[in-house]
């Protein structure tokens, strides 16, 4: 039928039961009006090749035909194409219905020279009536067209249009619109429409601006429709740590949709005109993905329901049998969780490796957020068994580390450890830059860290400490699936009693990883740092690296601190000669554009003083080494607490070496700088420094550097309580203006092969316009 017919049922039916149909269907016949207004044919589809503008001109519901799930443009009657060097203005001809334009006649009722424009005017008068219908139904409707009425301006020739007597839409207009609007959806689609009701033709907006929109709402109506109806399959089990694996993996799954757009703006900039363009045919891709899961989801709804109404049952088996007792769902919840997963997936691997990182960060804090230990051994277990996804695995490995953060912070007086080694297991064989390196059992290279006794420790027992330091070593020894925390491999741990020294800390070296010449001893690049700035007093360019690989460099610091706090610990010792790379140069030679590509390969250590990121946490802070006294926040040296904004600021120091390729000690230890409080001293950085890493990195680079080392990521919000509350403020902002801007930049400048995209490369890496 058409849409005219349409309007007068009672009860719309099929696909159209759901307002979420009604909002892709108008992005539908927007689509099919940009079409109209810019005409391309090419001679391989269309065997001409011809550019042109066209319009409609009678745009109603009676020339509107409604399909299954979409609206058709029909009737071009009055439509006209011209070629795109001739004017697109034309005289009015006379068309029917409410959606007249108030540019098409003056008041004497003659028409007028007018564009495209006036389709979407119509469009917009559209837009308002499918919205009411939706909402409200055909009484709805008929109240919508009686308060026009009421208001016409000309009272012998009363008419619906939807403007009044000074060429703007009717007041009754947007009082209608605004009794439609329940959230920030509804307000900002109500919008849409009334700027496509401006009265001058030229300052209304554009029917690609509409189409634009209209594809962001779309795509959050299906992402909050599927988001709803995975929350109630959720919901159908009462105790989260009873769940089985199939249910926890809806849970999984239902947060990765949140996470997609949440990541993207989709929840929030959608609202303010902030959220990204997408192109038409990854819209498509997308919202069929979307689709299908709608229909799934709700499938398995109306199903439950049934079920529920006849039986009373909750789809939980019937046991009968020892091989049935292992299930805890029927097999239609194992596949739904199942076809979800790999719908969800679809949707993350057509996203560039910045925004997929992005969105995997958001999921990942979500998921993570609980500080109970039994819901976390749930969420572990779960993942662990409800695939083997990458996203999966690193979620389970994750979730195990702040497992025993969590332990570690109950203090633990009793338990089993497994993991303490024997001093007589090491054979030290080199230092540098004050580790030390060796052979583990004779035959495994190792890197030893050193946490030496404090007078502090003599009130807890050796007991107790034993199975601290356990935890503290199993916790850095399960990061083989966490690709972006770039720890060592920790073996376990010993106590040395000689001479009260403490315990070491045994990590496993990597394998060299690249065939290119290298030496057995690593370096760090606080090394790399001093030894390039001597040589660049010969040759200042062959003396630094390639710009893309400071850009992998930097962003690979700043993701492993996105995982570390992820499991909530923070680093306390952030600097330079703990940042480790076991492809040295030969002989120590300054770092080039030749072989800067160590770089890519950073490994942090210094872990001994890393702590649970807890105000319950008792830490004796940061190591004082002059050396790097100059990495402390200047808020940290009055307060002593340690926060996750103590360790952005030392990134930020450390970015700003890597920008500049020279290490900070040469500019704190001038003379005439020597002597400054530490306020100044950073002061010194974002007035001196900071700003010439705009013609060397770019605008963004040195907007991060300057953000982390100004607290810029704290906005200081009176409506954040709880220091935890804090936390989350400033890590959120940490994952979306440094994480993620930095990952852009290393997109950006990776070099580029053309040829070697295939469509579906393609298509993710121009997603966002």
């Amino acid at each position: 039928m058409d849409l005219r017919a349409f309007f007068q049922l009672d009860n719309p039916s099929g696909e159209f039961r759901w307002l979420t149909t009604f909002i892709s269907a108008l992005h539908g016949l927007a689509s099919a009006l940009c079409a109209v207004h810019n005409v391309r044919l090419n001679v391989p589809e269309n065997g001409i090749r011809f550019e042109g503008v066209g319009y409609h001109h009678d745009l109603r519901p009676a020339n509107i035909l409604v399909s299954r799930n979409t609206f058709v443009l029909a009737d071009f009657g009055l439509g006209k194409l011209k070629p795109a060097n001739e004017p697109s203005v034309t005289i009015w001809k006379a068309g029917t219905g409410d959606y007249l334009a108030p540019e098409c006649t003056d008041e004497d009722f003659h028409h007028q020279d007018v564009g495209r424009s006036v389709d979407i005017w119509a469009f917009g008068c559209l837009m308002a009536e499918v919205v009411t219908f939706a909402q409200r139904g055909k009484v709805g409707l008929e109240e919508f067209r009686k308060m026009r009425l009421d208001e016409s301006p000309d009272k012998v020739w009363r008419n619906t249009y939807f403007f009044g007597s000074d060429k703007n839409y009717r007041p009754s207009v947007q009082r209608w619109l605004q009794s439609l609007e329940t959230d920030a959806h509804s307000h900002s689609f109500s919008q849409v429409i009334l700027t496509a009701l401006t009265g001058d033709p030229v300052r209304r907006t554009q029917m690609t601006q509409i189409r634009e929109r209209l594809a962001l709402f779309s795509l959050v109506a299906r992402l909050n429709a599927v988001y709803d109806f995975l929350t109630k399959i959720f919901e159908f089990n009462d105790l989260k740590e009873e769940r089985s694996p199939s249910i926890m993996s809806i849970w999984f799954e239902r947060e990765r949709v949140r996470a997609f757009s949440k990541a993207f703006g989709l929840d929030n900039s959608v609202y303010d005109n902030t959220a990204p363009t997408i192109e038409e045919t990854v819209y498509d891709y997308c919202f069929n993905k979307l689709t299908d899961m709608f229909h799934i989801t709700r499938e398995f709804c109306e199903a439950h329901d049934a079920d529920t109404e006849s039986t009373g049952n909750l789809m939980r088996p019937e046991v009968t049998s020892a091989s049935q007792s292992t299930s805890t769902e029927t097999l239609s919840t194992y596949t739904l969780s199942r076809d979800i997963s790999e719908r969800v997936q679809e949707l993350w691997d057509i996203l560039p490796d910045s925004r997929r990182r992005l969105v995997e960060a958001e999921w990942l804090h979500r998921i993570l957020e609980s500080d109970n230990i039994q819901e976390l051994t749930t969420v572990q277990s779960s993942l662990s068994n409800s695939g083997h996804t990458p996203v999966y695995e690193r979620g389970s490995a994750l979730a195990m580390m702040k497992k025993i953060r969590l332990e570690m912070l109950s203090n633990p007086s009793t338990g089993q450890y497994d993991n303490q080694l024997s001093a007589q297991d090491i054979e030290y064989t080199d230092t540098f830059s004050g580790h030390q390196i060796g052979l583990f059992r004779k035959s495994t290279p190792v890197l030893v860290e050193w946490m030496y006794y404090s007078p502090r420790w003599k009130s807890v027992s050796a007991t107790q400490r034993a199975l601290v330091m356990s935890l503290k070593a199993k916790g850095f020894g399960l990061t083989g699936k966490v690709e972006g925390l770039r720890v060592l491999d920790c073996l376990g741990f010993f106590e040395e009693t000689k001479n009260n020294a403490g315990y070491g800390f045994v990590y496993k070296m990597p394998p060299q990883i690249h065939h290119h010449a290298v030496t057995s001893r690593p370096t760090t690049l606080h090394e790399l740092l001093i030894t390039s700035a001597k040589n660049a007093k010969i040759d200042k360019y062959s003396s630094e690296p390639l710009l893309e690989d400071k850009f992998v460099l930097a962003y690979k610091l700043v993701a492993f601190l996105a995982d570390f706090h992820t499991i909530g610990w923070v680093h306390e010792n952030f600097h330079s000669i703990n940042v480790v790379f076991f492809l040295a140069p030969e002989e120590m030679k300054s770092i080039g554009p030749i072989s800067s590509f160590i770089l890519r390969e950073p490994y942090i250590i210094g872990l001994h003083k890393s702590r649970p990121a807890s105000e319950h946490w008792q830490t004796e802070g940061p190591a004082m080494d002059r050396r790097f006294m100059d990495y402390l926040r200047p808020e940290y040296l009055q307060h002593k607490r340690f926060s996750i904004l103590d360790d952005y600021y030392s990134l930020g120091l450390m970015l700003l070496e890597i920008g500049l390729w020279y290490p900070e000690q040469g500019w704190s230890q001038q003379k005439e700088y020597k002597a400054l409080p530490p306020g100044k001293l950073r002061e010194l950085f974002l007035k001196r420094y900071v700003p010439r890493l705009g013609p060397r990195m770019g605008s963004i680079y040195r907007d991060i550097v300057e953000m982390c080392l100004n607290n810029g990521l704290d906005d200081k919000s009176p409506t954040v309580k709880t220091s935890e509350e804090k936390s989350q403020s400033i890590f959120r902002a940490f994952i979306h203006n440094v994480v993620y801007q930095l990952s852009e930049l290393v997109r950006s400048a990776a070099p580029s092969k053309l040829g070697l995209l295939d469509s579906k490369s393609m298509a993710s890496s121009s997603i966002f316009d």
